[in-house]
């Protein structure tokens, strides 16, 4: 197996997308506390193809998510995640640790007259944290920028207040070869009590560069797509905390790996 293909993509928390779509409120702050693990013994190769993997891999991750209420429409958030990775075999072990990219962003929310559908648009700086590639980048090295736009909506015919939101993102690093990506998430969330419910959802990162034939180190890969499906509880414990506990599987993909994985967030607004 080419070592590029070690390098999987991170199972990204989308504890920042929790908020997608709906403001945070003038003067309000939402912060969430966010892990994950990722495990993969597999990946799928140039062609898309399910393959075994020669080395073990598995991902830790955690981040700090951030986000204040400017106006009732504006918001301003941040992200800063840090990450441990390892990819093992019976001849080696290689690892690698650190803070990753943050972000920084500001959005905008436009409700409808009845309050129960937003579009949200926002603008993120992607600022890299961690530098040179020794013994593995843990990230691209490259500042870059975001442009999301989500639409949320809560509807009748979901049982208790349940609602639904579609993301669309596009990101490019400032490097030579980039990458382009684009982001596509789309969840679902049901009440199943007052106080608990559950969503399902699917995310999609479609990347293109010019370097997909690099194949000489361990380069975080650029040029790869994959899918993600997850389904979560979430568990209101107090009136402005809400815990989430979610599991996720990628069944397809390019250049990528494919494993399973579990996140742990809490999300809390003050005040």
């Amino acid at each position: 197996m080419k070592k590029h293909l070690l390098v999987i993509i991170i199972a990204i928390l989308y504890s920042a997308n929790l908020y997608a779509g709906f403001p945070v409120g003038k003067g309000r702050t939402v912060f969430s506390l966010a892990y994950s693990y990722f495990y993969s013994d597999h990946f799928f190769d140039n062609s898309g193809s399910f393959q075994k993997s020669e080395s073990i891999f598995s991902s830790h991750y955690a981040s700090v998510f951030v986000a204040h209420g400017l106006s009732r429409r504006f918001d301003l958030s941040a992200t800063l995640p840090y990450i441990y990775e390892s990819s093992y075999n019976s001849k080696q072990t290689i690892s690698r640790h650190g803070f990753s990219d943050a972000q920084l962003a500001l959005s905008y929310t436009i409700p409808n007259k009845l309050y129960n559908e937003f579009t949200s648009f926002k603008v993120a700086e992607i600022i890299p944290l961690s530098h040179g590639i020794a013994p593995m980048p843990i990230s691209y090295d490259a500042y870059g920028m975001e442009f999301s736009i989500n639409y949320a909506k809560g509807r009748k015919s979901l049982r208790h207040r349940g609602f639904f939101s579609v993301e669309w993102a596009y990101r490019h690093y400032f490097s030579l070869d980039g990458p382009d990506q684009y982001l596509f998430n789309i969840q679902r969330f049901t009440s199943i009590s007052r106080y608990a419910y559950i969503s399902y959802g699917l995310n999609s990162t479609y990347s293109t560069s010019t370097n997909s034939l690099n194949q000489s180190s361990y380069n975080a890969s650029k040029d790869f797509y994959n899918v993600q499906l997850k389904l979560s509880l979430c568990r209101r414990i107090r009136r402005n905390m809400t815990v989430y506990l979610e599991g996720f599987v990628t069944p397809l993909g390019r250049n990528t790996g494919a494993g399973i994985g579990a996140s742990a967030f809490t999300v809390m607004r003050i005040p």
